[in-house]
């Protein structure tokens, strides 16, 4: 397994930093997918990784509204170049659930 393979999810957004100790430059979006990148016109896998709408540049170096590709690792990895910024919600709360359980426990639960 790559070192950030199982970190995001389509639907997340993430953020993933350009160089090591550097963190006012970075890309940041949602992911629309994950797995193969390749090539321009298709004819080659060049890595492993997440595929997202880029909504913030932290260089501003004017990549807002491109895609981006973030590989699931790099030969020269480091902790933290890869982080969620918000995970997907799927669904509405069960507030008939959460009820039950203030009215169980009060405002402790």
């Amino acid at each position: 397994m790559l070192k950030y393979q199982n970190l995001a999810e389509v639907g997340d957004v993430i953020r993933a930093y350009d160089f090591f100790r550097n963190k006012d430059a970075y890309i940041q979006g949602t992911v629309t997918a994950k797995g193969p990148i390749k090539n321009e016109d298709g004819a080659y896998l060049m890595y492993d990784g997440y595929t997202i709408n880029i909504e913030e540049d932290g260089a501003d170096f004017g990549r807002e509204g491109d895609i981006g590709y973030i590989p699931f690792e790099t030969s020269m990895d480091y902790d933290e170049r890869v982080e969620i910024v918000s995970a997907r919600v799927d669904e509405e709360p069960d507030v008939d659930y959460l009820t039950e359980l203030y009215d169980a426990f009060g405002e402790d639960c």
